[in-house]
């Protein structure tokens, strides 16, 4: 009996992933939860409409408007120290005495997913995880890693084939995310200000104080100016930098990602460099 292969979108079919620029990525920035500012990027790709599909593009770029890329992923130089990936590598990059050749090494064999973003109308129909999936191995590196606060509640990293490695919860985090069980907002929910925000708005006003009291409780650390204040306040303004502060941070457990690239493939290139040309 032949099994069933699952059926590709007929969308993907018209896309294709190829390297990108920088402007791919400031065409779609607005869309990312986070920082528009980038570190030290290595590789960007972006998916695109084949230009063979060019009579069904047009249908899409009417529909979704303009030509900006369908999706982008961005690859930096790794950071220096992350403790989940001593963790993940059984401790390959500590211990080397010399600050230079860690940072040497980690240039060399690390490359990491420093930000992904999906067009909103073409979300739900797994783009992102075949944006992952397909250009891990042309980030030209032994391991590609990604810290992710997204990785809570998107699975496409694991389902594009890296392995999750969990951190401990941040001092604090606990106590926030339980007032946010007990108004019955989601942890969907603060992942994104506007819809914190939203949230909030449709609970009752005693609701509305204790969660609006918590969030300032959480979020004085984070801000000097909250800290110079005296009293609480519930002002509009006010209320959005507490939900800033804690869709920054009270979501952010460490979540640490890695892919290998096959042994196979490190064969074949331990081979390429051994080879006369």
């Amino acid at each position: 009996m032949e099994l069933k292969t699952k059926r590709q979108c007929s969308l993907r079919r018209q896309l294709e992933i190829v390297p990108a620029d920088i402007t791919a990525w400031h065409s779609l920035s607005e869309y990312h939860y986070r920082s528009h500012r980038l570190g030290a990027v290595d590789k960007i790709f972006a998916i695109r409409f084949k230009s063979s599909e060019q009579p069904k593009r047009n249908i899409y770029l009417t529909q979704f408007g303009g030509a900006s890329p369908v999706g982008v992923i961005v690859y930096s130089l790794p950071v220096k120290n992350i403790a989940l990936r001593n963790q993940a590598t059984n401790n390959r990059y500590v211990g080397l005495g010399d600050r230079k050749a860690t940072l040497q090494l980690l240039n060399q064999e690390i490359r990491c997913v420093h930000r992904i973003v999906i067009q909103p109308q073409f979300r739900g129909i797994g783009l992102g995880t075949w944006l992952v999936r397909e250009t891990l191995p042309r980030a030209g590196t032994v391991f590609v890693e990604a810290l992710a606060v997204m990785g809570q509640i998107n699975p496409f990293f694991t389902k594009a084939g890296m392995t999750r490695y969990d951190g401990p919860n941040r001092s604090g985090s606990e106590r926030i995310l339980e007032a946010f069980r007990y108004v019955e907002i989601s942890q969907k929910q603060l992942v994104d200000t506007k819809q914190l925000l939203n949230a909030i708005a449709t609970l009752n006003k005693d609701k509305q104080k204790f969660i609006k009291t918590e969030m300032q409780r959480f979020a004085t650390p984070f801000s000097r100016r909250l800290r110079r204040e005296k009293q609480t306040k519930h002002d509009p303004e006010t209320t959005e930098l507490t939900a800033n502060i804690v869709v920054e941070h009270a979501m952010a457990r460490p979540i640490y990602f890695l892919w290998q690239k096959p042994l196979k493939r490190l064969k074949e290139n331990l081979y390429e460099l051994s080879t006369p040309h």
